[in-house]
């Protein structure tokens, strides 16, 4: 299966990689005809011929394709009648786009093109509805290595008409770019030519009399995009705009909480230096802890600092008319931001157990099956938030089916580190509104149901408890029956006298693990008791007996009469509810981690 798998991945990349490579010999084979039917079909009688075999061969274009699109710019072959174009328009931002096409239907290739100027939030203009912003001129281009004087390659382009002689690149990669009018073109081309042999490229181009830096992640994003899908069109043969994507500056800020008020390495390093530093051995070994932790978060953000400047670089090197190599940076700078934000959130990790991992309860509110259906949706949205955009691990220790379809509750151990500083601030009343998919009038339906997180109390930490404060029950595990049904009493249950709290544990076929299990998740419990009686602001989100309804929802899902996430403590909002239901979450956990630091600092 896996190999099969494999070849299936491979089959895909190659199709991928073949598809593109068609595109590209296509467009060649365009350029060909058009050049053999604008001159000569003899390549050393034509200039624009000869460099349009250059780039064919450069990419490996069979020489009996090349010969055939010559043979065919001599025949009348309705399907190789090509005419040049140049559409105008605005892309995304408003940046001005010249596009340059060679048709053979002209209302196929204005349809595609409208379509993909609509489809980003761009509009395809009318003739000369940009034109003003750029300049149409030749260009002739030698790479530096090939000459050996500048100044006689100036005086010779200057001799010949050329407006001006611009470098650029460094190294192997420098090149001389000779720029002339159209007008002059022909006569500009054909002199160096005769003087240095064929450049690396000669065409009429738009160049912008300005262009505009756009630095933007999310503009980046659209317009390395919209220049895939112009460029993947079959007609494209250039695309030219008013704008230079440069690499994106990351604000990277280490900022980042210790007890006590001590908040920098250095101060840390002072006080672990303390000749008395052992005399309260308890303290000493939360010190030396939060100062491992602190050098680990400023090793991960010297990690990402390095990362991100390797980025930039490929950036100021990119050609912006290299949409495939521009797209692969902006996925990769989009990781990128995606874990530094995640770093900034962890500097945010303030309380003593933040570190350790957590137990996550889910239990419907009233509305029967609705709510239960909600349960099991949070189930899943948690589950995919912790192992696919965190790497943490998850264990369902207790699970109550529901009637029809659902979960009357449910208890998750999520383990990994910070898993309870990232979750704690998920607890409370989460609302969903939508058309009912268990109501045959689809009618729409409010749903609630509750989170409360713990986290884990592991053995370093002290939580007394007492045998006579604890009612232990046995009984049979809950199932679907048939031949695996529990038929012994496995699953344990344990209630907390003084302070009411219930848990229980059936997952396991031993007594004696669940036992162990539920024990666990009491020490959790009482752990999260204890540190809410320390916070005062924690008690009121953590309490665990409140209603499950209106007054104490902390964020509502809506799909239904619009779709839209938001987090009524903080405002944060998304319309992409989807996304969300998928395990997105960081956005809205790191605005409630920001908003409660700001709280504590006042």
């Amino acid at each position: 299966m896996a190999g099969h798998s494999q070849f299936a991945n491979i089959k895909h990349r190659k199709g991928a990689q073949d598809a593109k490579r068609s595109k590209v010999f296509t467009k060649l084979r365009k350029e060909i005809i058009i050049a053999a039917r604008s001159g000569p079909p003899t390549p050393d009688l034509n200039p624009r011929l000869r460099a349009a075999i250059a780039s064919a061969k450069a990419e490996n274009l069979p020489k009996d394709r090349i010969e055939a699109a010559i043979k065919s710019a001599q025949g009348n072959a309705a399907d190789d009648s090509y005419e040049e174009i140049t559409y105008e328009g605005y892309g995304p931002g408003s940046t001005a786009i010249v596009v340059h096409a060679l048709s053979n239907n002209r209302n196929r290739t204005a349809g595609e093109l409208r379509h993909i100027f609509s489809k980003h939030g761009g509009k395809l203009g009318e003739k000369g509805s940009i034109a003003y912003l750029f300049d149409h001129v030749g260009l002739v281009v030698y790479k530096a290595e090939s000459i050996e004087s500048f100044d006689a390659l100036f005086n010779l382009a200057t001799s010949l008409g050329a407006i001006d002689l611009e470098e650029g690149g460094e190294g192997e990669d420098k090149v001389y770019t000779i720029i002339c009018s159209v007008e002059d073109f022909g006569k500009v081309r054909d002199g160096l030519y005769a003087q240095y042999s064929d450049g690396e490229l000669a065409k009429l181009s738009w160049r912008p009399k300005q262009k505009v830096q756009v630095d933007s992640p999310e503009l980046c994003a659209k317009l390395v995009s919209f220049l895939n899908d112009l460029e993947d069109n079959d007609d494209v043969q250039y695309v030219e705009g008013d704008f230079a994507i440069v690499g994106w500056r990351l604000k990277i800020e280490v900022r980042y909480n210790s007890f006590g008020g001590v908040d920098s390495l250095e101060a840390l390093n002072s006080r672990c230096s303390s000749t008395s530093l052992w005399d309260d051995q308890e303290n000493a070994k939360k010190l030396l802890s939060e100062r491992a932790r602190v050098e680990e978060v400023l090793a991960s953000f010297r990690t990402l600092e390095r990362e991100h400047a390797d980025c930039v670089e490929l950036f100021d090197m990119a050609d912006e008319g290299d949409g495939e190599f521009l797209g692969g940076l902006w996925e990769t700078l989009t990781q990128l931001e995606r874990r530094v934000g995640r770093k900034k959130a962890e500097c945010m990790f303030s309380g003593e157990a933040d570190n350790s991992g957590c137990f996550l309860v889910i239990r419907p509110g009233a509305g029967g099956t609705e709510s239960s259906d909600w349960a099991a949706m949070l189930l899943r949205m948690y589950v995919r938030w912790a192992e696919t955009y965190h790497g943490f691990t998850t264990e369902i220790i207790d699970k109550i089916d529901g009637e029809a379809a659902g979960l009357k509750s449910v208890t998750v151990k999520m383990s990994g580190r910070g898993a309870y500083g990232w979750m704690k601030t998920e607890s409370g009343v989460h609302r969903l509104v939508r058309i009912s998919p268990f109501d045959s009038s689809s009618r729409r339906h409010t749903s609630f149901a509750s989170v409360e997180v713990s986290p884990i109390a592991d053995d370093t930490i002290n939580i007394e408890i007492l045998e006579k404060d604890l009612r232990i029950d046995t009984y049979r595990a809950s199932g679907a029956g048939g031949q695996h049904v529990n038929k012994t009493e496995s699953a344990v249950r344990i209630t907390h006298i003084p302070s009411g709290i219930v848990v229980q544990c059936q997952t396991s076929r031993s007594q004696h693990q669940n036992r162990a299990e539920a024990y666990s998740l009491l020490r959790s419990r009482l752990y999260e008791m204890e540190l809410q009686e320390k916070e005062k602001k924690m008690a009121q989100e953590h309490d665990s007996r409140c209603d499950i309804g209106w007054g104490h929802q902390i964020r509502s899902y809506v799909m239904h009469p619009y779709r839209m996430v938001k987090d009524l403590r903080t405002g944060c909002e998304t319309g992409d509810v989807d996304s969300v239901l998928n395990g997105d979450l960081d956005k809205f956990i790191t605005a409630t981690l920001t908003y409660k630091l700001s709280q504590a600092q006042r």
